[in-house]
């Protein structure tokens, strides 16, 4: 549908929410795949398949899945981003953030 330049080294999760799609990614590199240098999340509109701003953070870490997630109680829901962030044998968390654009 649609083509991007890509600055990212691998995957690893995606999810759509309300007309954008999110795609979790290992930021680009030095040396070798493995030299992970944070996390990009990149987000596109899928009405017009335009792509906003990517947003990244800096790190020796990687991204593990994305999805968006239901908080609160049935009757006042919302909604947020989550993903885990790990690096073999040093650290493992799930995080989540407020969904950062909406059409």
């Amino acid at each position: 549908l649609a083509e991007f330049p890509w600055n990212c080294v691998y995957v690893q999760g995606a999810t759509y929410y309300k007309g954008i799609l999110y795609i979790t990614c290992n930021s680009p590199t030095t040396g070798s795949a493995s030299n992970y240098t944070g996390i990009t999340v990149k987000a596109i509109r899928t009405d017009i398949w335009e792509l906003f701003d990517s947003l990244k953070v800096s790190g020796s870490f990687e991204p593990e899945g994305l999805d968006v997630v239901a908080l609160g109680n049935p009757s006042s829901l919302t909604y947020e981003i989550m993903m885990g962030m790990g690096k073999s044998g040093v650290m493992s968390q799930a995080v989540r953030f407020s969904i950062p654009y909406e059409l």
